[in-house]
């Protein structure tokens, strides 16, 4: 009898360890090929999850001095986004709030880049661009911005004033609507850094 209680037991120690090892492989793998978002518990986030995931479009766009800028060249950086027609006040405090949230990151502000892209209102480019030093404006070419610009519809009720987070790897990961707390974007990126350089 006891030749038959081994092999069983066995087995079923096979099969535990394999349920414990592999259901974590098997159910991320779901979650990441099905783009299913995951709820857990409250989010200690500010901002608004982006799920799933949205990448920028591999295009070259066209700066306010006229040269280009690769979408592939700001790979290994977070961005901050924001999207305007015509720069109103909504779009001045958004640039502002991401002038002070990469400001207050100190050393790892170098890992940070700002983006303002046009979609009309282009003759303040190169006011923007001195009155918020570091920022990329972005102005053109019309069909690239279009395809940038569509990367972040629906995700807030509107372009004008919102901030969008995009992580190293060129994907949205968070938005931001002009409503927020001010300190939204400053919150949640000190939460990565602090993350990050654990």
């Amino acid at each position: 009898m006891s030749t038959h209680t081994k092999p069983n037991k066995s087995g079923r120690i096979l099969l535990i360890m394999l349920v414990l090892f592999g259901a974590p492989y098997l159910v991320a793998w779901y979650f990441f090929f099905s783009g299913t978002s995951l709820e857990v518990g409250n989010p200690s986030n500010k901002g608004n999850l982006v799920s799933p995931i949205r990448p920028l479009p591999d295009m070259a766009y066209q700066l306010h001095d006229g040269s280009l800028l690769a979408v592939d060249t700001l790979q290994d950086h977070w961005l901050m986004i924001s999207v305007a027609a015509g720069c109103d006040e909504l779009c001045e405090q958004a640039l502002i709030i991401m002038q002070q949230s990469r400001r207050a990151q100190a050393v790892n502000r170098r890992h940070i880049q700002r983006l303002l892209v046009l979609t009309a209102g282009q003759e303040r480019a190169q006011e923007l661009a001195d009155l918020y030093q570091g920022t990329l404006v972005i102005t053109g070419d019309v069909a690239a911005v279009e395809h940038l610009t569509a990367t972040f519809a629906g995700l807030e009720k509107q372009l004008q004033g919102s901030i969008y987070l995009v992580d190293p790897r060129l994907n949205v990961m968070m938005s931001y609507n002009a409503e927020l707390p001010r300190n939204s974007l400053l919150k949640d990126m000190e939460r990565l850094f602090k993350v990050i350089n654990m």
